[in-house]
């Protein structure tokens, strides 16, 4: 029964966080310093994160380079816990 009351409550903080992000970035893609404004670090961390292989996964076009907001929420559902999750929400608010 615990579990479920968890997995509740991590699908709500999911919710509320992709409503957040969804209210500051009406747009389906994110730049490279929206994705830094929402995890709270320096566009310059996105750069090495993404030299290294780390980081939400990013589409190039032509110089552009996009993340797919749904690639995003993706890779930061998986990398996030639910502690972080809590912070990151409130943050957003």
């Amino acid at each position: 029964m615990k579990t479920v009351k968890v997995d509740e409550e991590v699908r709500m903080i999911q919710e509320t966080f992709i409503d957040n992000v969804n209210t500051l970035f009406p747009n389906p893609t994110l730049s490279d310093k929206d994705v830094a404004s929402i995890l709270g670090i320096h566009k310059e961390t996105i750069y090495r994160m993404r030299k290294k292989g780390q980081g939400p996964p990013f589409v190039k076009i032509g110089k552009k380079v996009i993340c797919i907001k749904q690639d995003f929420f993706d890779w930061f559902f998986s990398n996030y816990s639910k502690n972080n999750l809590e912070r990151d929400t409130v943050g957003l608010t």
